[in-house]
């Protein structure tokens, strides 16, 4: 008879799916021992471990340590959520061959939990929304106006031309949002004459500054002040399509899709949504097309604009992001569309 919380074998059999799809963006195969699946139900864990648990344990792992764990060579080391007591002891296996194998030997729900092996610890000590709060007071008192927020960032301005983005951190070390802001900061630096990229303000010393407030640290980027999407614009409705597309093929590939009858018929018949004066995006993004294709000079424009999407979208991926760039994280500089936040970790 299953005890009441108990997980099932076909909960944790869920749970293993998720952790083994989301780690294998780095290249590792995620496997539960039968001890994992005796212990996770085990009455000396004191509170059942559920399912949640779980999956906030492997995505925050995954955050905040899974390109070092990616890295491991064979060893035994433990994932620690500090917030839940789980403990996960597991070995990782170096395969030169193929995907490693991060092998799950056992889990257990316990506060003083000790080992000699490598720890690779998670937690929610920080507390994200009263650091914004305190940061955003300084900040207006210096002058500055908030212009938006995100989840990893907020973005003020004082002259008007030139933007200030802060990275606020995921936990009080920035591990998750530091991390893939600088990556994406080096994918722009390298390709510094891409329009189709944001364009970085130096400081005094840098364009990426650290800085500490109450305790907590930042890191402040300077960047040119751009200008939000009209999401009634018919071009914006086609950004939506190629950043679809962009995790499928590259250019030619997608116009030969576009040139296609039965494209344009199996995907009008999606309709994700609709438009202000009840029009879908598929239909606008259509419309759109039908004109680009018309226009020699603009369908250049937008191949150059597929092919940065597509180098960012492959870029990213090599590092373990996961795609996510809609037409709230593309911006404008004048006409000319700029991609400012494609990846998320999760």
């Amino acid at each position: 008879m299953v005890k009441i919380f108990e997980i099932t074998d076909t909960e944790l059999s869920a749970v293993e799916r998720f952790a083994d799809a989301l780690w294998g963006k780095l290249g590792v195969d995620v496997r539960f021992t039968r001890h994992f699946l005796d212990r996770v139900n085990d009455e000396r864990n004191g509170k059942p471990i559920s399912a949640a648990e779980l999956i906030r344990l492997f995505k925050k792992e995954y955050a905040y340590h899974g390109r070092n764990i990616s890295k491991l060579d064979d060893v035994e080391a433990v994932m620690k959520d500090l917030l839940t007591n789980i403990n996960v002891p597991f070995i990782y296996k170096d395969n030169p061959k193929g995907n490693d194998e991060l092998v799950a030997k056992t889990i257990m729900r316990k506060a003083d939990f000790k080992t000699p092996n490598p720890e690779f610890i998670v937690d929610d000590v920080y507390n994200r929304h009263a650091a914004e709060q305190s940061l955003g007071s300084i900040l207006k008192n210096a002058g500055y106006k908030k212009l938006g927020a995100g989840v990893d960032a907020t973005v003020w301005t004082k002259d008007g031309q030139h933007v200030v983005k802060i990275i606020m951190p995921d936990r009080d070390d920035l591990d998750g949002a530091a991390a893939m802001f600088h990556d994406f900061y080096y994918f722009c630096k390298s390709r510094h004459d891409n329009p189709f990229l944001p364009k970085f303000i130096k400081f005094v010393n840098s364009e990426i500054e650290r800085f500490e407030e109450d305790g907590v640290h930042y890191i402040m980027v300077g960047m040119e002040k751009l200008q939000k999407l009209n999401q009634r614009a018919p071009s914006t409705a086609f950004y939506w399509l190629l950043s679809d597309l962009v995790t499928k093929m590259d250019w030619s590939g997608v116009y030969k899709s576009l040139t296609s009858d039965k494209f344009w018929h199996d995907f009008m018949s999606t309709i994700h949504g609709s438009m202000p004066g009840d029009e879908n995006p598929e239909e606008v993004a259509y419309n759109y097309w039908m004109q680009l294709e018309q226009n020699p000079q603009q369908l250049s424009v937008m191949q150059a604009f597929y092919d940065t999407m597509r180098d960012c979208y492959k870029y990213g991926n090599n590092l373990g992001y996961s795609w996510d760039l809609h037409t709230e994280n593309i911006m404008r500089r004048g006409r000319t569309p700029v991609i400012v936040d494609p990846w998320t970790n999760f």
